[in-house]
């Protein structure tokens, strides 16, 4: 449970630094989690956030950090209340959000998780999956390489760290990043299979 809550407070962190990848945060549904995508620039202009809302997103991330550093400071922290309070940040940005705004942050996030956000809660719940369904999907999930978004992650901080080896850090892994592609690929055909061909159109509607 430490780790989950580390990851939370990562999430506010990495919002206000801005990182561009969805927290894991099973707590919270699809569109909740794309809320922290709204440091990127190409997610604002994509959503056509205002500088208004912008500046309101900033205040928000910047508050949950406190809060959330301030429960995690405790000897025994509060996990419910850490959870809560990054549920209530997530509310409160979606809020200064316009429909048409919350419609496109979604897509984004769909994009951003990839097939693995078939077993969020909202997007089961729009697709109509059966609970058997869901389940099938996550069996395949849970049995999944970790994602090659990781991957890149760990190669740029080798690059940062040695940025005169940059080409021999990225011939290193090139072998496992193809692996992991192939294998990112099977799996998403294989869950995607346990779709009907209703459920399969309306997943490309929330893709495309």
């Amino acid at each position: 449970m430490r780790n989950s809550i580390l990851s939370l407070l990562f999430v506010a962190a990495s919002a206000l630094a801005g990182a561009q990848s969805l927290p894991s945060a099973p707590h919270l549904d699809l569109a909740h989690r794309g809320t922290f995508l709204l440091n990127d620039p190409k997610i604002q202009a994509q959503i056509g956030l205002s500088s208004a809302q912008e500046a309101s997103y900033k205040r928000i991330m910047q508050t949950l950090s406190e809060r959330q550093s301030k429960l995690f400071q405790s000897a025994t922290p509060d996990n419910k209340a850490i959870m809560v309070a990054d549920r209530v940040a997530s509310d409160d940005v979606l809020k200064t959000l316009t429909a048409d705004q919350r419609a496109k942050l979604m897509k984004a996030s769909v994009k951003a998780a990839g097939y693995t956000a078939l077993v969020a809660p909202d997007v089961a719940a729009k697709l109509k999956l059966k609970p058997a369904q869901v389940n099938r999907i996550r069996a395949i999930l849970n049995k999944a390489d970790e994602p090659i978004e990781e991957l890149e992650s760990i190669v740029a901080e080798q690059v940062s760290k040695d940025p005169k080896h940059a080409e021999e850090v990225e011939k290193s892994y090139r072998a496992e990043r193809k692996r992991r592609a192939k294998n990112q690929l099977a799996d998403q055909e294989k869950s995607l299979k346990v779709l009907t061909p209703a459920q399969k159109q309306a997943w490309l509607a929330l893709t495309n």
